[in-house]
């Protein structure tokens, strides 16, 4: 009951994240736009806008972003074309990743604590900020979510350490 409790929280914060991702918000922010164009750009040419080849730090309008929300926005303009939904799905797909790594990591923060992993899971779903950055290219998402893998490969490495120290 436990996983299928997880999973449909799982569920249903994707749906959330998933539903009319194309449509709303309406239409693409200037840097959004900047962003799937130069994703598309590195698909086609395997160079960005400005001719640099498969770059780390993309020049936006007016600064430089980080290269992974690029990367990772390759796949999904490749199955479904330049477009609005496209462009979304990648922070879409780590936002609803993150609902997981949250009950892992609150699992092995509060092993005692059964409850805790599921309400921080559900919480994290339907937090509005967190929707709301998923539904838009905003490289935060990927940010958070990486930042909630570290600590809990972390937390998974100290435990394994203190079972081999205990023998």
């Amino acid at each position: 009951s436990q996983i299928a409790f997880i999973l449909l929280v799982l569920f249903v914060g994707s749906f959330v994240r998933f539903y009319q991702l194309g449509k709303v918000p309406n239409g693409l922010t200037v840097d959004e736009a900047d962003m799937g164009y130069n994703a598309y750009s590195i698909l086609k040419t395997d160079k960005d806008v400005y001719g640099q080849k498969f770059p780390l730090f993309f020049q936006a309008l007016d600064d430089y972003k980080p290269g992974l929300v690029f990367y990772t926005t390759l796949p999904a303009i490749f199955l479904f074309g330049l477009n609005d939904f496209a462009a979304r799905v990648a922070p879409a797909v780590f936002s609803s990743l993150t609902i997981i790594l949250i009950f892992i990591f609150m699992k092995l923060l509060y092993a005692k604590n059964k409850l805790l992993p599921f309400i921080s899971a559900l919480t994290i779903s339907f937090v509005p900020w967190h929707i709301a950055l998923s539904r838009a290219m905003i490289w935060y998402i990927e940010l958070i979510f990486l930042y909630i893998l570290f600590f809990t490969c972390f937390l998974f490495a100290q435990k394994e350490y203190l079972k081999t120290q205990a023998r």
